[in-house]
């Protein structure tokens, strides 16, 4: 079979189960064979021998299963870096790059920064502020072990320096030393989860999706504990899930936070809350 059929089979296989068949079939194609997409058109008549060929089929049957391409190939891109992924943490999304430019915008103008990131994960949004802003400094947690490890190789293949504690808290901190808290934290109901894509609800890991209090509860306890911890006039920042935007933006005046602004992403969706911290 040449590389053309190959990628026929997978794109006709994926077809009416992949919103993206032809690209999930390309990219599966280049991690079973590593044939680029390019290489489809410029060069069809490749012969692929059989153990490339039964590897491409396993990985185009585990995608018929709903598994993420993400997971699949173990790596995703994310704010132009590449960041390897597992199921044990979730898969970074274009949204989340919203969190990351609004923490540029406030972190540049400082001249030696110390943020936190408080559920890192992957760390994308801690590795991917680090590499823009080179004299920060940052403290990136999570409750997972398995997390932690994952973000400290994330780091090392971005060749930036972090600091990885494990937990959920910020009361190791000292008090009024950080100058922006941002976070993305589980913020599903558990009603809102069970109508999620079978993508994410059989395969991500759902202690990183699910809060109680319809969401809201772990964002509480960011904007909460971060108000011991930030400097005078430091910022919060958070992301948040659709029609949150307005219990949190009220969250926030009730917890004393000043100049309280909502992001939208590009579908219009009010993503990130961020907030000064005045007192």
């Amino acid at each position: 079979m040449n590389i053309k059929e190959l990628y026929r089979y997978g794109r006709d296989r994926l077809n009416y189960n992949s919103y993206s068949p032809s690209l999930d079939a390309s990219i599966l194609l280049n991690k079973a064979t590593g044939f680029d997409r390019l290489s489809i058109y410029l060069k069809p008549s490749i012969t692929i021998n059989d153990e490339k060929i039964e590897n491409y089929k396993s990985l185009i049957n585990r995608r018929l299963s709903n598994e993420p391409i993400a997971y699949i190939v173990g790596e995703k891109e994310f704010y132009s870096l590449t960041f390897k992924v597992n199921k044990n943490v979730l898969i970074p999304r274009p949204e989340t790059e919203i969190l990351v430019s609004e923490a540029y915008k406030i972190l540049n103008t400082l001249e030696y920064p110390l943020f936190c990131d408080i559920g890192t994960g992957c760390g994308c949004i801690a590795i991917s502020i680090k590499t823009q802003i080179k004299k920060s400094k940052c403290i990136a947690s999570d409750i997972s072990c398995s997390a932690l490890q994952l973000a400290k190789e994330n780091a090392i293949s971005n060749g930036v320096d972090i600091q990885f504690v494990l937990g959920d808290s910020l009361r190791y901190i000292k008090n009024d030393c950080i100058d922006l808290v941002v976070s993305n934290p589980p913020y599903i109901g558990k009603d809102e989860y069970l109508f999620l894509e079978n993508d994410i609800k059989n395969y991500e890991p759902e202690e990183a999706l699910i809060a109680k209090n319809n969401g809201l509860s772990i964002i509480k306890k960011v904007m909460n504990e971060s108000k011991n911890v930030l400097k005078k006039s430091g910022w919060c920042l958070v992301e948040i899930g659709n029609k949150q935007s307005d219990y949190v933006i009220d969250l926030f005046k009730q917890n004393g936070y000043k100049y309280i602004t909502a992001v939208e992403d590009l579908a219009g969706i009010k993503r990130v809350i961020k907030a000064k911290w005045t007192n």
